[in-house]
């Protein structure tokens, strides 16, 4: 790539030349490329060091939405990296001067680009594009890579491209390096005032081989960003953008425990002396799975919450615990979790291990007998996959997407043709999923091109089921008729193709947004996503409920969806076992697996359960399993074979100045290497655990019990850990130490006065990490 190596004087006066001191919006014709944010702060640019040592990339902290550069249309998407390009209408004029030709920019990060589709037209200057912290980020202990919206601080990677996607450049040149453009921004982008109203911080830059960073002398102590800055404005002074306020006032959280079906009026006013851009209102569970949830734009300094009330639907939980939680965003892009407070409905545990499902539903609601089968659903989220390792893992079947959205070939899945080859190879049989995000039956972002999309890329398929993926939040405003109506216009057309077919939709889709009973009397496969340890859909029979997103399996990299088989998908009725359905399963692992679970867990699912009932079924299952499965099984807990107590666990982390994602066991471990934990929640899926923190350069905090609060001061790092339970088991756990390439050993005592195995820590050193499991 050719190296800007100009004087100063040379790029003053041409950036003098092509700014001219007011800027005003052109005909759409003839736009100039504006620098696309409120503020004018650069945190890393191209060439520097760390992420960006290879990459033309800049990565910028906006001030508030991002708005567009000029009048374009969205051409590519990546939600994993929360990554779009959108492409100009028509040619631009560049700040370089000389250059009038078309342009591509590539935003990366926002953690939520369900509204940018492809295809999508915006015109210059609207605000599209949030800062965030999509992106990959590396497992320490599993040794993998997974998506997170947390794998960053928040802020927006720019890159920018000359010409035309699709003839210019295509896919293969950027999606296995997004981050790398074929034209430097600072060449691309002039700074309107009236749009970029301040400068945060000094810019960077790259002078041939020299970076030049704020604050570093490079002719009169300035850089090429901030002469770019002065060029533009009328006073040449920069500005410091006012701090935000963004709070709540008169909040009244759910009390500590709600009568289960009973509902909870919330209140409570979000202020903040810029328009608050972004309010969330939610309820998660202790795995951090949503339960309930409305997110609105106020574009106001001040909203009530208590517009919201309808929305939270605290009846419709069921017992167990769970956080109430308000999060807003205002156009300085501050970004807050205004309240997080935990809270108990009814009384009990949550089931965390798969229950048998009625094949039919009596009024009783007592299960049938049902011949169940383990199987992972993928997409190129997942990676490659060792499909091998996956048959013997005892995986009876996978299901694959193909792609997502209008027929675009980069809407294709990239490992789909992979994944069905090998599930093909290693006799795994396989059903198709493909992903809607359809807002109309004709046109753009329609049905008819999902249908098309989808027939496209099954030619020369024959997978056992066809799912259409019904759950894009964006969607949810067409309403329950409308969306039950695309659903059947699908399934029709591709049935009409000899495919048998199939809904996937999560139990709250299936009960508020779609006509389950309507779509089951059509002869639809159902296919039900619920992980709260049952399935708490009931309106008709189902044949595949996805119990889990967080399972692991060998062979594949990471976490994957988990999934339990009742019935296997056909244009027929399958056959029924003739077991009772009083009949109970014994153990016997060397069976092959007509499966069905033993019991209700008590939280997350931690296996699949391999259980076979004592008597053969006259009629074998229509699915064959592929393998003896090497999963041993779970059996009815006694004395001798305790129920599993899983711990689940979070960590505040003082850098990102938020609470991290819920960790269960050692599935993973609470914090990120680098940034102190400052605050620690924990909690059992049975019985109480105690625990307490000791923080840098002061003294051991009280103890609190499960999330009745949270142990530490968000302002002060931890440098201890004290843990017991109340249930007779051994509790192990262990940190890590900041700047340390090395976790301390496990410690199951609790006793502040014994270092060796009373608390886990070294006092006076930061922690930034723990892990946690009970025997």
């Amino acid at each position: 790539m050719k190296k800007r190596i100009l004087s100063i004087v040379l790029m003053f006066c041409m950036a003098v030349a092509f700014m001219p001191q007011n800027f005003k919006v052109n005909a759409a014709s003839d736009e100039t490329a504006w620098f696309p944010a409120p503020t004018l702060n650069l945190s890393q640019i191209a060439y520097e060091s760390a992420s960006h040592d290879n990459k033309n990339a800049i990565d910028i902290i906006p001030g508030g939405n991002v708005f567009a550069p000029f009048t374009g249309e969205i051409v590519y998407r990546d939600p994993h990296w929360g990554y779009v390009i959108l492409q100009s209408k028509n040619k631009v004029h560049y700040a370089d001067g000389k250059t009038f030709a078309h342009m591509a920019v590539a935003f990366m990060h926002d953690s939520d680009i369900s509204d940018l589709p492809v295809g999508k037209k915006i015109e210059q200057g609207t605000p599209f594009y949030q800062a965030g912290g999509q992106g990959k980020k590396y497992n320490e202990v599993t040794k993998t890579y997974y998506y997170t919206p947390d794998a960053y601080g928040e802020h927006v990677d720019i890159s920018v491209f000359r010409g035309e996607f699709g003839k210019d450049f295509k896919e293969d040149d950027f999606k296995d390096d997004l981050g790398n453009g074929n034209v430097i921004a600072y060449d691309a982008f002039i700074v309107n005032t009236d749009r970029t109203t301040s400068i945060c911080k000094k810019g960077k830059m790259k002078n041939g081989n020299i970076l030049i960073k704020g604050g570093k002398n490079f002719t009169n102590g300035k850089t090429d960003w901030e002469l770019l800055w002065e060029a533009s404005s009328n006073s040449g002074t920069p500005t410091t953008p006012t701090a935000s306020t963004l709070d709540i006032s008169k909040n009244n959280p759910p009390p500590s425990t709600l009568t289960y079906g009973k509902t909870f009026s919330i209140n409570g006013k979000v202020s903040s002396n810029y328009n608050i851009t972004s309010l969330t209102v939610r309820v998660v569970n202790t795995e951090g799975k949503l339960l309930t949830s409305k997110t609105v734009a106020p574009n106001a300094k001040s909203y009530s919450i208590a517009n919201l009330d309808q929305y939270i639907t605290f009846d419709k939980l069921p017992r167990g615990s769970y956080r109430y939680q308000v999060i807003a965003r205002d156009a300085s892009s501050t970004s807050k979790t205004l309240v997080n407070s935990g809270f108990n409905v009814g009384s009990g545990s949550v089931a965390s291990t798969p229950t048998s499902k009625p094949t039919s539903i009596g009024t009783s609601g007592t299960p049938t007998s049902a011949v169940t089968k383990k199987g992972i659903d993928v997409s190129h989220s997942n990676g490659i996959v060792d499909w091998a390792k996956v048959k013997a893992a005892g995986i009876d079947f996978a299901i694959i997407r193909c792609g997502y959205g209008d027929n675009i070939s980069s809407q294709d899945d990239r490992q789909f043709e992979k994944n069905v080859k090998g599930c093909i190879d290693n006799k795994i049989p396989y059903a198709i999923y493909f992903y809607s995000y359809a807002k109309n039956s004709t046109g753009n972002e329609s049905v008819d091109s999902e249908i098309a999309h989808a027939k496209r890329l099954l030619k020369g398929k024959n997978p056992f089921c066809v799912y259409y993926d019904m759950e894009e939040s964006n969607t949810t405003y067409l309403g329950k008729s409308t969306l039950t109506n695309y659903a059947v216009k699908f399934c029709k057309a591709l049935k009409s193709s000899g495919y048998t077919v199939g809904i996937y939709a999560n139990t709250n889709w299936f009960n508020n947004y779609l006509d389950s009973s309507k779509l089951y009397n059509c002869g639809y496969s159902l296919w039900v996503a619920d992980y709260r340890g049952y399935c708490g859909y009931t309106n008709t029979s189902y044949d595949i409920w996805q119990y889990s997103y967080t399972s692991s399996c060998n062979g594949v990299n990471g976490n994957v969806d988990m999934n339990i088989m009742y019935n296997e998908p056909s244009k027929m009725p399958a056959p029924k076992p003739t077991i009772k359905p009083t009949l109970k399963p014994t153990l016997k692992p060397t069976l092959k697996p007509t499966l069905k679970p033993t019991s209700k867990p008590t939280s997350k699912p931690t296996s699949t359960p391999t259980l076979k009932p004592t008597s053969t079924p006259t009629l074998k299952p229509t699915l064959k399993p592929t393998s003896t499965p090497t999963l041993k099984p779970t059996s009815t807990p006694t004395q001798n074979n305790p129920v599993k107590i899983n711990v689940t666990y979070q960590a505040y982390d003082i850098t990102l100045k938020k609470w991290l994602p819920n960790v269960t066991n050692t599935q993973d471990y609470a914090g990120i290497y680098g940034n102190c934990i400052t605050g620690i929640y924990a909690n059992l899926s049975s019985g109480n655990i105690t625990y307490k923190v000791h923080y840098k350069g002061g003294s051991w905090l009280p103890a609190v019990t499960n999330r009745s609060d949270y142990a530490g001061i968000l302002s002060k790092p931890i440098d201890g850990l004290m843990m017991t339970t109340n249930t007779g088991r051994t509790i192990h756990y262990q940190v890590h130490l900041k700047n340390s390439n090395r976790w301390l050993p496990y410690v199951t005592g609790y006793n502040e006065k014994d270092s060796n195995n009373g608390y886990a820590g070294v006092l006076g050193k930061e922690i930034d990490a723990v892990r946690i499991y009970m025997d």
